[in-house]
């Protein structure tokens, strides 16, 4: 029976999203547990665009009346996310998906969704943008490479195109050589903003403590273009940052390697930014307290 439910669904979506979906196995008991071994979602160019080994949760709360559903958990293992943006293409491999899945209905018809907790563990994450060139240095966000990402997210929320959740313990590592050894935040995402709160982050070099982040932008393709196109607020409280670190987000500080430990209100862009409040220790007995404008990074 839940063979014929592996096969029913996996036919179903193929014919709905007009690509090759396939399950190896599925293993239900009622709203209490659900499993699915094998999920396989293939992109229009006949590649891979999400494969998860092993994923299960279960339904806490549903009503179809009051257009809303609750999720107790969803635990995945060792997932895939191929994201491409082919040769000539406008779109990325993943816009069929979300398109399917955004609601176009008006406002009193969204469906809301909360998903309690969810645990990700040994995520491997690609976006390769075929028409772009790769950076020599640093991030770079046409060509992402992330493996090893994993973490806890709770709380998650969608309604529109606002997404609210906590994260915790997210790890991950880069191509580019970055790697985050934690990162925990309260994050609200929508299409021309990315807000965190009591945002948190370590590194092998550095330990960043925030009130809170923002970055504004007009759409997501500034995040090609970060430093001139992406606007940044944030409250940094008592951190130590190498700029080991900075370098992979501004790569003009490439050959610099040195600890600062700094407090600062922050605004602007990257190329254009003010910081004020700032304290500023490089060494013990050498600071700075005051304000400054940094242009040209």
């Amino acid at each position: 029976m839940q063979t014929q439910i592996a096969g029913s669904l996996a036919e179903f979506y193929s014919y709905e999203l007009d690509t090759n979906v396939s399950i190896e196995s599925v293993k239900v008991n009622g709203f209490e547990y659900a499993e699915i071994n094998g999920l396989f979602i293939g992109d229009r160019h006949n590649d891979t665009l999400l494969y998860v080994p092993h994923v299960n949760g279960a339904l806490a709360d549903l009503s179809f009346d009051s257009k809303f559903a609750i999720l107790s958990g969803i635990n995945a293992e060792g997932a895939r996310l191929k994201i491409q943006k082919y040769k000539g293409a406008s779109e990325s491999s993943l816009q069929f998906l979300t398109n399917y899945f955004a609601s176009e209905e008006d406002e009193s018809s969204i469906f809301t969704m909360k998903i309690k907790e969810i645990n990700f563990n040994k995520t491997h994450i690609t976006h390769y943008d075929w028409n772009k060139e790769v950076k020599e240095y640093g991030m770079d966000y046409d060509h992402l490479d992330m493996w090893d990402v994993s973490g806890k997210i709770i709380g998650l929320r969608n309604r529109g195109d606002i997404t609210s959740m906590n994260i915790e313990g997210l790890t991950l590592r880069d191509r580019s050589g970055f790697r985050l050894d934690n990162l925990s935040a309260h994050l609200l995402v929508n299409s021309k903003k990315i807000k965190l709160d009591k945002l948190i982050i370590k590194t092998p070099y550095s330990n960043i403590v925030t009130k809170g982040v923002e970055l504004n932008f007009q759409g997501y393709q500034n995040f090609s273009n970060f430093v001139e196109d992406v606007q940044l607020f944030a409250n940094i409280e008592m951190s130590s940052i190498n700029m080991k670190d900075i370098s992979y987000f501004v790569p003009s500080m490439e050959e610099y390697d040195f600890r600062i430990d700094l407090t600062a209100d922050v605004e602007g862009s990257v190329n254009d930014l003010n910081l004020s409040s700032l304290f500023i220790s490089v060494s013990e007995g050498s600071y700075f307290d005051g304000d400054v404008s940094l242009k040209g990074l």
